[in-house]
């Protein structure tokens, strides 16, 4: 199965605009929460956090119910496979 990807532009004056910047937003925070729970547990007691250990931790955040389930799951996700 192949997947494609397009892009698609939402300009300022678009309907949608103001609630897909608040999506990335939020996005963005629960992704920086994350890399910062895992940098301070790899620094700190010198152990890697994966997926799910960080899921556990960190699904009562307020940023992973803003979130539709399944966009939190693939944020937690690039976090832990960044590193």
């Amino acid at each position: 199965m192949n997947k494609t990807i397009t892009l698609q532009s939402v300009k300022p004056n678009h309907p949608i605009y103001r609630e897909c910047e608040d999506l990335c937003v939020i996005s963005k925070q629960l992704y920086n929460v994350g890399l910062y729970e895992l940098r301070q547990t790899l620094f700190n007691k010198n152990e890697f956090l994966n997926y799910k250990v960080l899921y556990q931790e960190m699904k009562k955040n307020e940023n992973w119910t803003a979130l539709p389930r399944k966009i939190s799951n693939q944020v937690w996700k690039q976090v832990t496979g960044s590193w």
